[in-house]
């Protein structure tokens, strides 16, 4: 037994002398793994993606009913998935991990957060005004979430600035209502994140307010039929105090 530990314990020796070398080589192939999938691994997940698109499979999990969402923040991945046919007015369902909440109904534009995403959205035949189960049309989530820039861009397409939801807001409403808890909360949240939201939101209300002026101004003028004259749809007819 001793003669065999003997034979033995030279070779411990070897081994608890190379161990930190064995270590070092494993943590530099991780890293060297690292490094290539993070510079190979768009390549991959396209194809897979457009695999996935292209036989319909199905995806179990917190989303249901579409594969945009999943990039929705890669404007190149969006792209691809439009141009290999995903259908951007397709509604999705969401079941939050955190608190269970579901919300159905939702549709690739709601989750947009650039403008060039909204543009390659749109662009692909999306509908700026359909809303969700609860009447939310995607300006009424874009301003909250998104770029300015974004929420610019979805005007642009024809958001309705009226449009309300269940609860009764309009996108200019829903804006208002999270300034006002910054205000009422500012004492309890973290500077100088706080205030670039709150100037953020600012900004994006303001153009809400200079686009409702401007759709306001492009509208025909209303003739008062009390002074004589005929409404907009009458143009042409002859009005009743013969003007």
């Amino acid at each position: 037994m001793s003669r065999r530990l003997a034979r033995l314990a030279p070779r411990q020796g070897v081994w608890r002398g190379a161990f930190p070398f064995v270590m070092s080589l494993g943590i530099v192939a991780l890293l060297l793994a690292g490094y290539w999938l993070k510079n190979s691994g768009p390549s991959v997940r396209r194809t897979e993606v457009v695999t996935v698109l292209s036989t319909e499979a199905g995806r179990r999990g917190r989303w249901q009913g579409n594969y945009v969402h999943r990039f929705i923040d890669r404007a190149d991945m969006v792209k691809l998935l439009l141009a290999r046919g995903a259908d951007p007015n397709k509604r999705m369902v969401y079941r939050s991990p955190v608190d269970g909440r579901v919300e159905d109904g939702l549709v690739a534009l709601m989750l947009a957060r650039s403008a060039e995403v909204v543009a390659a959205l749109v662009n692909a035949g999306a509908d700026p005004n359909m809303s969700d189960a609860d009447g939310r049309t995607p300006l009424m989530r874009v301003v909250l979430a998104a770029t300015p820039e974004a929420v610019e861009q979805l005007l642009q397409a024809g958001a309705d600035l009226a449009a309300r939801s269940r609860a009764g807001l309009t996108a200019a409403a829903v804006v208002q209502d999270r300034l006002q808890w910054l205000h009422d909360s500012w004492s309890h949240l973290k500077q100088p994140q706080a205030q670039e939201r709150k100037l953020k939101l600012e900004r994006v209300l303001g153009m809400l307010e200079a686009a409702g002026a401007a759709r306001q101004q492009s509208r025909p003028v209303d003739v008062l039929s009390a002074r004589g004259r005929v409404a907009p749809d009458d143009w042409g007819a002859t009005s009743e105090s013969g003007e």
